[in-house]
C-alpha cells in the first residue's frame, strides 16, 4: 500500500503525467492553444520525426506547425538544414509554459544552430513571426486536443 501511495504522489507531484507523455508520442497531430489562438500540428516524439522535422517543406501554412516532444528535460538544437520556409521555435518547460522563442536563421542556412537557454521539454516551429503576430510571451501556456 506504501508503494502504491508513493507512486501516486510522484506522478501527482510530476506535474506533467508519464501517461499524457505515452499518449502524445503515439499521436501524428493535436491542437494546440495558446493565448486563445489554436494553431494545428504535427507530433514530432520519434527520434526519426524529431531529425527530419520540416525538412524538404517548400511551404508551412499559417495555423501550423510541428511539436518536438522530448523524454525528459534538455537543451533544445535546431537548425535549418534542408528547410525551405522560415520560421520561428518556441522552447516550453515541463508545465508547457514558453520559456523563450525565437526566429530561426533564413531558410537552408545550416551554420547557426538555434538552441534553448535552459532545458525544455518541447519546441514548437511555426511560420517565422508566429509568437509576435499573437503577443504570445514567455510564460504562456499551451493546452492541447486531439485534431
Amino acid at each position: 500500500m506504501l508503494s502504491k501511495n508513493l507512486s501516486i504522489w510522484y506522478f501527482e507531484e510530476m506535474r506533467f503525467s508519464i501517461f499524457a507523455l505515452l499518449f502524445i508520442h503515439c499521436l501524428s497531430a493535436l491542437e494546440l492553444t495558446i493565448q486563445d489562438v489554436t494553431i494545428e500540428v504535427e507530433v514530432a516524439a520519434t527520434d526519426e520525426t524529431k531529425t527530419k522535422g520540416l525538412s524538404g517543406r517548400k511551404t508551412l501554412e499559417e495555423g501550423t506547425g510541428m511539436l518536438f516532444v522530448y523524454g525528459k528535460a534538455q537543451i533544445g538544437r535546431f537548425w535549418m538544414k534542408d528547410t525551405f520556409v522560415p520560421l520561428s521555435i518556441g522552447f516550453f518547460d515541463e508545465q508547457r509554459r514558453l520559456i523563450e522563442w525565437q526566429d530561426m536563421p533564413p531558410p537552408g542556412d545550416t551554420t547557426p544552430i538555434v538552441k534553448s537557454s535552459v532545458p525544455c521539454l518541447y519546441a514548437l516551429e511555426v511560420p517565422k513571426g508566429w509568437f509576435q503576430r499573437h503577443r504570445i510571451q514567455p510564460g504562456a501556456q499551451f493546452s492541447y486536443g486531439l485534431k
